[in-house]
């Protein structure tokens, strides 16, 4: 306010004529500006420390209710949990994939839920914004974890209908395969099966991931998501860790790239899957 007063006096001060009818230099035209010097600089010195004041009061203010917050709040937060939501929101992740550039996008999953619905933002993501796609999905073939899951999901669930979704997906990824094939950003596009441990339902953009869990007669997009960020938080280090584990374990043969050819393969494996699954 003061620096503000000065500078108007020092405006004023120019609207009076600058000499006298005696040819003087005009006083109150010199008056006013003189005081308009004067106030504008200590108007500015008083901003500047409000402004430090301000700023210290409002960084002693965070430490105290920091100190004053239950430790449980204080650990979820440095843990990089940011929220929880009762299930996985499909529309705001194809937003989310939408809305971001040179990015990488990582999922793991048995089978995705509304696969169909991520498939022209996966690719339009790639064409035209130059993110990097890495997708896991658990191995059909390993039949034995999905009679297991398939039990422990109930409510009619088989390892039929749980290799019918990741099929489903499959089909979907390969379409994906088909869209890039011509194009110079077809190696940003990876996708792996894998058959070692089934352990969260996680996806990944950029430093934002969502994470589910598999509950007992619950798809894991169905339950309960945690959103972790930050890179620099040890709950995201230690998902961004079990991807790259998971992603890189070639010694256990626990994973297998896909390439349309290989695809393919998995496509007639189906076939033969159906004719002797409907002959028990």
């Amino acid at each position: 306010m003061i620096c503000f007063l000065g500078w108007l006096l020092i405006a004023m001060s120019y609207n009076i004529p600058q000499f006298n009818e005696r040819h003087e230099e005009n006083f109150w035209r010199l008056f006013l500006r003189d005081i308009g010097i004067a106030l504008f600089p200590i108007g500015l010195v008083a901003l500047m420390y409000e402004i430090f004041l301000r700023n210290n009061f409002i960084g002693n203010m965070t430490q105290t209710i920091k100190s004053l917050m239950p430790s449980r709040y204080t650990n979820m937060r440095e843990s990089g949990l940011i929220d929880i939501y009762p299930d996985l929101r499909i529309d705001k992740l194809k937003l989310d994939i939408e809305n971001v550039h040179k990015t990488e996008i990582k999922i793991i999953d048995i089978w995705m839920e509304n696969f169909n619905r991520i498939e022209s933002a996966i690719v339009e993501s790639i064409i035209n914004r130059n993110c990097e796609v890495k997708i896991m999905l658990w191995d059909p073939k390993s039949l034995n974890a999905l009679e297991n899951r398939a039990r422990a999901l109930g409510n009619g669930a088989t390892v039929r209908t749980m290799v019918d979704n990741i099929i489903g997906n499959l089909r979907y990824i390969d379409n994906i395969f088909e869209k890039l094939e011509s194009h110079p950003n077809l190696n940003k596009f990876e996708v792996k099966f894998y058959n070692s441990f089934i352990g969260v339902h996680y996806i990944c953009i950029g430093d934002e991931c969502l994470v589910g869990t598999y509950l007992r007669e619950r798809v894991s997009s169905m339950g309960t998501i945690m959103k972790v960020a930050g890179k620099q938080h040890f709950f995201f280090q230690e998902l961004e860790k079990h991807f790259i584990s998971q992603w890189n374990d070639k010694a256990n043969n626990s994973t297998i790239s896909l390439s349309r050819d290989k695809i393919k393969e998995y496509l007639d494996w189906y076939d033969e899957f159906i004719i002797a699954y409907r002959k028990k």
